[in-house]
Parts: structure tokens; C-alpha cells; sequence
């Protein structure tokens, strides 16, 4: 590893490829004669990861951030099963995110943002369920956000913002009981803004950057979802759904013998109703539109 990124041009090298106990080289840990952690961040590494990396099978962290790194993730970091951590944020990683990721069944942590992946999603993260750290963010990462991840019930932080994401959100998010930050900011996501985001108990959420329809769901307000939420709903481009205009105009629905007009969907889609930027009723024209009895 030291030899085929750099070493000698590294920041720090004490020890490195030299006759002292590898467990003296900078910042690696052993037990035993077994080499369990690397962390170099913000050391100066430049080129790409070596395959030979899969052969430390007793590895449990690897934190190379903030560095030079090139080229492909290595299909070989399969094979590092006993891994709990891994934080390659903030290099110049390409290609797309190895499936074989998903064999990590100890992992934890996975951070790979700021780098130029590029590709799909693989389906096979939502076998890590042990997850509780997920951060795919400033990346290249197209297509839809798999179903699958709703599988990882023990993460609490999700960014995936700033890639090319496309699709919707599922709506099955009950089961994020821990997620306190959910991040999806500056992708091409469509569709409506569940209500069962409201149920969740996140600290931060940024969603803004996104082409989504509808309206901020009125639960929101009711539940108290928002009270001590770090949030970009303002610059989301989505008004606040309005229960009380809602109300009313159900209540001119049923008064005037409505037959097609009552639906989930935000008013201001309702066929006659104009909303201003608060998605408050500014306008209603039902002229020669065959109501009938009563206002």
C-alpha cells in the first residue's frame, strides 16, 4: 500500500516499509500480527487502491479521507467482511460503487462523498443492516434511490445530496426510527412529500434542489415535526398545504353537489383554485360549471 500510493511522498511515514513491528508504522493497529485499522486521512496519498487490500481479511476500519486517491474502488474490498468502518470521503475515487460492497455485513460506517462515482446505487448496500452511517453525497450517482435501503432500520444519518438522483422517495420511511438526518438535496427527485415524514424524528432534513410536486404536507405543522428541525422547506419551492382553505372548499364540494373535484392532491392542482406562493386560496372560478343548491 505504501509503495503503490506514494508513501514516500506522504505527510507522515514513520515507520512505513521499514524493519520496526507494523504495528509501529503511523497510525496502523494490530492485535496480534494482524493488521485490524488504517488511518491516514488528510496524509498526502495519491494513486489508486491497491487490490491486494482485500487480503487483509482482519481488518475492521479503514480511513483514507481527504486525500489524493484515484480510480476504481477495488471489487477485492468485498472481501474485508470483518470491516466496520470505512471513510473514503473527499478523494478523487471513479468508476461505480462495487456490489461487492455489499458483503460487508459488520459494517457501520460508510462514507464515499466528495469523489466522482459514478453509476447506480448498488441494491446490495440494503443488505448492510447495521448501517448507521450512509454518505453518498457530491458525487455523480444517477437513477432511483433503491427500495431496498429501507431495509437499514438502524441509520441515523442518510445524505445523498448533490448527485443526479432521479425517481421518487418511497413512502415506507416508518420504519427509520433512529434517522435523525436525512439529506436528498440537489438531485432530480420527483413525486410528493409523504406525510410520514412527519413521523420520523430527524434533527436535520434538506430536500430543497429537487423537482418535487404538491405541497409541504399540513401534518407537519399538527405534529410537531418541525419544532427543533434544521430544514431548507423554505427553498424547497413547495408551499405549506393549508387545512383550513381545504376545509372549505370541501365544504362548497358538498354543498354544491360536486361530483369530480375532491382529492389527496395539493389544492392548488384542484381544477378552479388558484393558490399564491403560501399555497393559500386566492382564487375560485366554478363560473357555468353546474353547481347546484347551496354555498
Amino acid at each position: 500500500m505504501g509503495h503503490s500510493l506514494s508513501g514516500e511522498r506522504w505527510i507522515r511515514n514513520d515507520g512505513w516499509l521499514s524493519d520496526v513491528s507494523i504495528g509501529e508504522w503511523y497510525r496502523v493497529t494490530t492485535e496480534g500480527e494482524r493488521v485490524v485499522a488504517i488511518s491516514l486521512r488528510d496524509n498526502g496519498l495519491s494513486g489508486a487502491l491497491p487490490s491486494e487490500i482485500g487480503g487483509l481479511t482482519r481488518f475492521r476500519e479503514l480511513n483514507v479521507s481527504g486525500n489524493v486517491l484515484t480510480g476504481k474502488l477495488p471489487t477485492q474490498i468485498g472481501n474485508l467482511t470483518g470491516l466496520e468502518l470505512i471513510s473514503l470521503d473527499v478523494n478523487y475515487l471513479a468508476g461505480e460503487i462495487p456490489s461487492s460492497i455489499g458483503n460487508l455485513a459488520n459494517l457501520r460506517i460508510l462514507g464515499l462523498s466528495e469523489n466522482d462515482l459514478r453509476g447506480s446505487i448498488p441494491s446490495q448496500i440494503g443488505s448492510l443492516t447495521g448501517l448507521v452511517h450512509l454518505d453518498l453525497s457530491y458525487n455523480d450517482l444517477v437513477g432511483a434511490i433503491p427500495l431496498v435501503l429501507v431495509n437499514l432500520r438502524n441509520l441515523i444519518w442518510l445524505d445523498f445530496s448533490n448527485n443526479e438522483l432521479s425517481g421518487e422517495i418511497s413512502a415506507d420511511l416508518r420504519g427509520f426510527s433512529m434517522l435523525e438526518g436525512l439529506l436528498l438535496a440537489g438531485n432530480r427527485l420527483v413525486g410528493r412529500i409523504s406525510s410520514e415524514f412527519g413521523e420520523l424524528h430527524l434533527q436535520k432534513l434538506r430536500i430543497a434542489g429537487n423537482s418535487f410536486a404538491g405541497c409541504v404536507p399540513e401534518s407537519f405543522m399538527d405534529s410537531g415535526f418541525l419544532v427543533g428541525l434544521t430544514n431548507d422547506l423554505a427553498d424547497s419551492g413547495l408551499p405549506y398545504c393549508n387545512k383550513t382553505d381545504r376545509y372549505a372548499l370541501k365544504s362548497v364540494y358538498a354543498a354544491a353537489s360536486g361530483t369530480e373535484w375532491l382529492s389527496d392532491e395539493f389544492v392548488g392542482d384542484w381544477f378552479a383554485v388558484t393558490t399564491d406562493g403560501q399555497g393559500r386560496m386566492i382564487r375560485l372560478e366554478l363560473g357555468s360549471n353546474g353547481l347546484v343548491d347551496s354555498i
